[in-house]
């Protein structure tokens, strides 16, 4: 099965710091702005959230740092999407810049003096291996102590992290069975493969809430214990990724990034409003549900997607989805083209016959058929149709319709709107009128005749 892309559901952490792996600047993101703490002051810290968009969708940024040694030390505020107590999964690019001297951590969620608000959750690290190697760990309480018999830990193999060579890391951790598994690979490997994961520890239970801690990472060595190295792209989901999605994040091509997505913006009368993200879509996404949408009587609206960058630059606008609004608030959808030339002629009997053209030349949609609708003098009802006509039934673009017998002498006007089931109708209101007749023209009087003889 070809790697498939995990979406942005159930994505509650990402660190982009960089779309290099070998250099840790980190990329702004627009969001509000928490606290953050390097060794040259304070770093700030966005968070990103578009809940609105998708129920499970709440993102968070890290953004500045230091251009020549990377982010020191950051402390990404509590948020309430950080505190996941049963599955879950880590991504990460790394790579360790000098022959490891010491264990080293990388993420956690609470610190051991942090009782008092949360306690320990979960953490992420490195830990010695034989020689100068170094190895990925993985760490919960099920408690928020720390203690040896309320903490499982696991370790994996030595020489996933030598200094000098670029690693992916991917962690999956399954609540239920008290259990994680480790895969990885290296630049230019075609998938990633698993790798031993060691756990020590029997304590029963799920992840500690640690609400109100915050997410520490660390980076650059400041405390003795940090990273010394290069980090990129580190992910954290709510959810097991499948190997499938693992693989898709490790060597997805164009969709290796996460920064790469869509963004939909929205705008009344063509005047689009680009401070205000409508819904973020996937990049192989074929539609997205955008919510919450307060859209007035008698408008009409235009939405566009971009494509947002690995840099967080924005594409050039889409094509434009045209929106109608009617004046009872309802959504018109894509429609068909307005029908053209509609003439109308005088049948015997008081009939009428209507007829008409369309033209598809640039229609949003083909239409399924024709509304037609009758004025006899109390205006038209559009929410009522006399008569249909399927699109079928026409030949060469040409259409008609004739009415059964009407009221003598009474003046009658005709609308015909092309509709396309499911989705909309279009909104032209010209029309054709006539007085119907059922008596033909008065006798003829005052005949008078002469002769001449031939």
């Amino acid at each position: 099965m070809a790697a498939v892309p995990p979406g942005f559901d159930n994505l509650v952490l990402y660190l982009k710091l960089n779309d290099n792996t070998a250099n840790s600047v980190i990329i702004n993101e627009v969001g509000t702005h928490g606290t953050a703490y390097g060794d040259e002051g304070e770093v700030d810290t966005n968070t990103f959230s578009i809940a609105a968009a998708h129920a499970n969708l709440e993102r968070q940024f890290l953004v500045e740092g230091d251009e020549e040694g990377g982010l020191v030390f950051s402390s990404v505020p509590h948020y309430d999407a950080l505190s996941i107590t049963g599955d879950l999964c880590f991504c990460y690019w790394a790579r360790q810049k000098v022959p490891a001297t010491e264990n080293k951590d990388i993420l956690a969620k609470g610190t051991s003096n942090e009782v008092g608000v949360g306690g320990r959750s979960y953490h992420l690290g490195s830990v010695l291996g034989s020689g100068p190697t170094i190895r990925p760990f993985f760490y919960i309480s099920v408690d928020g102590s720390g203690d040896a018999d309320k903490r499982n830990y696991w370790a994996g193999d030595s020489g996933v992290h030598n200094a000098g060579t670029t690693y992916f890391v991917a962690i999956n951790y399954d609540n239920s069975a008290q259990t994680a598994t480790l895969k990885t690979g290296t630049v230019g490997l075609d998938n990633l493969s698993y790798k031993n994961f060691v756990k020590t520890g029997t304590a029963v239970g799920t992840i500690n809430v640690a609400s109100g801690s915050d997410l520490i990472l660390w980076l650059n060595n400041l405390f003795g214990n940090g990273w010394e190295g290069d980090f990129d792209e580190i992910a954290l989901y709510n959810r097991q990724l499948t190997d499938d999605e693992m693989d898709w994040v490790y060597n997805g091509g164009d969709g290796q990034e996460l920064g790469i997505y869509h963004r939909v913006y929205r705008g009344q009368d063509g005047n689009m409003d680009y401070d205000n993200v409508q819904a973020v879509m996937g990049i192989d996404d074929s539609q997205v549900q955008v919510n919450d949408q307060d859209l007035p009587p008698n408008t009409i609206w235009h939405y566009i997607r971009r494509q947002v960058r690995p840099c967080g630059l924005e594409s050039e606008d889409s094509p434009a989805l045209i929106i109608a609004i009617d004046e009872n608030g309802d959504m018109v959808g894509s429609t068909p083209n307005p029908p053209d030339d509609l003439t109308i002629e005088k049948l015997a009997g008081a009939k009428f016959k209507i007829r008409w053209r369309y033209t598809p030349t640039g229609e949003e949609i083909e239409p399924t058929g024709f509304k037609i609708y009758m004025d006899s003098g109390s205006g038209f009802d559009f929410e009522s149709p006399d008569d249909t006509i399927p699109y079928m039934l026409g030949r060469n673009g040409e259409f008609s319709w004739t009415s059964g017998a009407l009221s003598h002498g009474q003046m009658y006007r005709f609308c015909v709107r092309s509709y396309r089931t499911a989705a909309g109708e279009s909104q032209n209101t010209n029309y054709a009128a006539d007085f119907a007749d059922s008596q033909g023209p008065a006798a003829i009087t005052g005949l008078q005749i002469s002769y001449q003889e031939v």
